[in-house]
């Protein structure tokens, strides 16, 4: 059934954002080529490199940080930046400040362009009535 609605989608109906082409008329592979593998990422030799455990976790400086489940079996980059703070990259993409001692990841707070912070918004208060909310609503 969906693949009937599919073969219409793109071979028989006319789109207007395509001026009443259909997608397969105004088609065209990409000439772009894709490597099967990705090559392994590679960090500078000054960078200590640990693997992302299967729950998210890197084990650094004796102590388990969550870094994400995103990033599994994937390796992160740190660098020092002072002497219990380092800076944790994936792939030169910075994913936030490492505390050693605490054993916490922290984001790296955004700037603005006039170099002024961004402020991180307050999470939403919970609603006035929280006690007769119930967590499962009747359909």
């Amino acid at each position: 059934m969906f693949d009937r609605f599919v073969d219409e989608y793109n071979t028989d109906r006319p789109h207007e954002a395509l001026q009443q082409q259909t997608p397969q008329s105004v088609y065209s592979a990409s000439e772009r080529t894709y490597p099967r593998r990705l090559p392994p990422i590679e960090y500078p030799e000054e960078f200590q490199v640990r693997k992302v455990r299967h729950a998210g976790e890197i084990r650094f400086a004796g102590k388990l940080v969550f870094v994400g489940l995103t990033l599994y079996h994937e390796p992160v980059g740190l660098v020092q930046i002072d002497d219990d703070l380092w800076r944790m990259y994936f792939a030169m993409v910075p994913l936030g400040l490492l505390d050693a001692y605490k054993g916490q990841l922290h984001p790296i707070a955004r700037r603005r362009k006039t170099g002024t912070k961004v402020r991180r918004a307050a999470p939403p208060a919970p609603p006035a009535n929280l006690e007769k909310v119930s967590p499962i609503s009747p359909v």
